[in-house]
C-alpha cells in the first residue's frame, strides 16, 4: 500500500531499524533477508532524502531526521495495531498470547504466582513474562512492547491511562533471633541499627520509601545493599540489621523465614500501586481481561487476609 508515494510497509522496517540500529538484527527480527532490509533502507533513504542510519565505526547511529521520525512512526504503527490488526474480541479459552508486564520483583511475587495459577485452566494458551521496570523496560513500554506497567503511583507516566490495583504500607523487618529487638522498635533503635537496602541498576529514582525517608530528613546507615526487594529478607536472617519492606511482601517472607515484622517508629505514606497501558492500546480487549484477572487475584488475597 502506498501513501504519498511511500510504501507503508517500509514503515515497519524503519521502525525496527530505528530500534535495533542494525540491518542484520532487523532482518532477523522481521524474518527477512539482509538484502531485503538493505533494499528497504535504500528506498527509505531515497524517499526521506536522508541517510537515516549512518555508520560510526563498527556501529550504526541514527541521524537527526531518524530521531525526529521515530516517535511519529511508532505512534502510527501502534494506532494501526490497536484499531485494525488487534482482534475486537478476546476469548481466553482459545487465545494464544504472552502478556509482558513491567513490574518490581515485589509486585511479581505478590500477584504473579497467583495470577498464573488462577488463569491456567481458564486460559491454557496464555503465558506471562515479568520484566523489571528499569530504563530499558520503560522504553519498551513507550514503544508499546510491554502490555502493562505496574508501578507506584508517584512514578506513573502521565500521558498514559492508569488504574489503581492495590495499596500497601511499610514495615520494619529484622531477624526473629535478633536479641536487641523486642515486639516494637523505637526511632532511636531504628536509626542506630545498620540497614539492608535494595538498590536497583538502570533505575533513575530511589524506591518510594527511600524517597519518603529522604524527604523527612531520615538517613539510615546502609550497611548492606542488595539488587532486589526479595533479597532484603535473606540478608536479614542471622544478622542484627534492619530493613524496611512493603507489608504484603514482608508478611509473605515471614511465613518462610525466621523474621520479625514490626510497625515502623515513624509514619510513612502508603504506597498505591497502579497499572498503566499505552494510550494506543486502550481498545485491546485482552488487556481489559488481564486487568480484570489481576483485580480478582488481589480481591481474593484481601479477603483471605481479612
Amino acid at each position: 500500500m502506498r501513501f504519498d508515494k511511500l510504501d507503508l510497509n517500509l514503515l515497519v522496517t524503519l521502525d525496527a531499524l530505528i530500534e535495533l540500529k542494525s540491518v542484520s538484527s532487523t532482518a532477523e527480527h522481521l524474518n527477512l533477508t539482509q538484502s531485503a532490509v538493505s533494499g528497504a533502507l535504500k528506498r527509505l533513504r531515497e524517499y526521506f532524502n536522508d541517510e537515516l542510519l549512518a555508520r560510526d565505526g563498527r556501529s550504526m547511529v541514527l541521524t537527526g531526521k531518524a530521531q525526529q521520525l521515530a516517535p511519529a512512526i511508532r505512534a502510527i504503527l501502534l494506532q494501526v495495531r490497536s484499531t485494525i490488526t488487534n482482534p475486537s474480541e478476546f476469548d481466553p479459552a482459545t487465545a494464544v498470547r504472552c502478556f509482558t508486564l513491567g513490574c518490581s520483583d515485589y509486585v511479581a511475587m505478590i500477584v504473579g504466582h497467583d495470577l498464573a495459577l488462577q488463569v491456567q485452566n481458564e486460559a491454557p494458551g496464555i503465558s506471562f513474562k515479568f520484566l523489571p521496570p528499569d530504563i530499558s523496560a520503560l522504553e519498551m513500554f513507550e514503544r508499546g512492547d510491554i502490555d502493562l506497567l505496574i508501578v507506584a503511583e508517584s512514578f506513573a507516566r502521565p500521558e498514559h491511562p492508569r488504574r489503581v490495583l492495590f495499596e500497601d504500607d511499610a514495615r520494619a523487618v529484622c531477624w526473629a533471633g535478633n536479641p536487641t529487638i523486642g515486639d516494637r522498635i523505637t526511632l532511636d533503635q531504628f536509626l542506630d541499627m545498620g540497614h539492608v537496602c535494595a538498590e536497583f541498576r538502570g533505575v533513575s529514582h530511589p524506591s518510594v520509601y527511600e524517597k519518603q525517608l529522604a524527604e523527612m530528613g531520615i538517613h539510615r546507615r546502609i550497611e548492606v545493599s542488595v539488587a532486589s526487594f526479595a533479597m532484603v529478607p535473606f540478608a536479614l536472617v542471622g544478622s542484627r540489621h534492619m530493613g524496611v519492606m512493603h507489608r504484603r511482601h514482608a508478611e509473605r517472607f515471614a511465613r518462610m523465614l525466621p523474621l520479625k515484622v514490626l510497625p515502623l517508629p515513624l509514619a510513612l505514606k502508603p504506597v498505591i500501586e497502579i497499572a498503566q497501558w499505552h494510550r494506543h492500546r486502550t481498545s485491546d480487549p485482552g488487556l481489559e481481561w488481564l486487568l480484570s484477572r489481576l483485580e480478582r487475584v488481589l480481591h481474593t488475597m484481601d479477603v483471605h487476609a481479612a
